[in-house]
Order: structure tokens, then C-alpha cells, then sequence
């Protein structure tokens, strides 16, 4: 399955003008907490490989699960053909995004160890890796913020906890 072969326009939304009245709907197996996470994988690599450009050579996606694997962030990078380092545009479709969800709420169910981020690496012949960790700065910024605290403090905390962030110098 490809992203690009197949077309959405949610309910309540006109579509693009030139597009033909009927349109195939994604192809995505139904959402659920038993989907088998190879198929979430499969999903997420398909997500990434729209966004890669001919040439690339390996990419890496990393994912934070937040406020309880309801929310996921997403931040990537590749090699583009010279061997440079590139941004991975992770506009990713809702049906990905709610299916990443889903993953992290079956590994829960599943008694999987306890995981905020998840790692994939991909290759540009299709291997890839996932690995899951623990972030306790993640766990910790959400405390605090879910406590009602405010950004300036956060980075006061966060400094004298765990160092000057990376952020911080740009």
C-alpha cells in the first residue's frame, strides 16, 4: 500500500475542484487495540516513505508517546544521496497517527515494559528496526506541566536537572 495511490476527503469537506466525484478511500485496516504492530510498522513506513526523495539512504523516526500514548510527536531525519543529513517532514495522516496510538495502548495491555519513545530506523532497501525507551525528561516535563507549571520554570528545572537542552542555543 502506498499513501500517495489513494485519495481522502474527510465528511463535511468540499473536494478540490478537478477531482473526480468518487474517490477510493484509504485502504487502512480497521483501527483497533488488538492490530497486529507489524501492520502499525508497515503503516508508519509507508507515512515516511512519502516523504523521502529519491536517493536517500537510511532514515530514522523518532516518536514520543505523551499524556498517556493519546498524543505522539514525531521528529525525523535522513541521509539524502550525498550523504546529508535532511529533516523528515512527519505530516503524517490521521489513520497513521491513530494507529501509532493504538500500538502504544496494546503494548500496554500487552505488559509490555513500560516505553514514551519508540525509534525506527529504515533503510532504503525496506529493513527496518524499532527500538522502544524510557525518557524520564518526557515523563517529567509532563508531570509537571499536567501540575499546572509554566514553561520559564520548566526550563529552569529541566537545566538543572538534565543540562542545557539543544533547543536552547537556537
Amino acid at each position: 500500500m502506498k499513501l500517495a495511490d489513494t485519495f481522502y476527503c474527510p465528511h463535511g469537506q468540499r473536494l478540490p475542484d478537478g477531482l473526480p466525484k468518487a474517490l477510493p478511500l484509504p485502504t487502512y485496516p480497521t483501527l483497533n487495540k488488538s492490530m497486529d504492530p507489524n501492520i502499525v510498522y508497515e503503516l508508519l513506513i509507508d507515512a515516511m516513505e512519502e516523504h523521502l526523495p529519491p536517493g536517500w539512504s537510511i532514515a530514522r523516526l523518532n516518536v514520543q508517546f505523551i499524556t498517556n500514548g493519546q498524543d505522539v510527536e514525531f521528529a525525523g531525519t535522513y541521509l539524502d544521496a550525498t550523504g546529508e543529513p535532511k529533516p523528515l517532514t512527519t505530516d503524517f495522516p490521521e489513520q497513521v497517527i491513530e494507529a501509532v496510538q493504538g500500538l502504544y495502548q496494546r503494548r500496554k495491555t500487552d505488559g509490555h515494559p513500560k516505553a514514551n519513545t519508540l525509534q525506527v530506523d529504515l533503510t532504503a532497501a525496506g529493513q527496518y528496526t524499532t527500538v522502544y525507551g524510557w525518557d524520564q525528561e518526557i515523563q517529567d516535563e509532563e508531570d509537571y506541566f499536567n501540575q499546572g507549571g509554566t514553561a520559564r520554570e520548566w526550563t529552569t528545572i529541566r537545566d538543572a536537572k538534565y543540562g542545557p537542552s539543544d533547543h536552547d542555543n537556537n
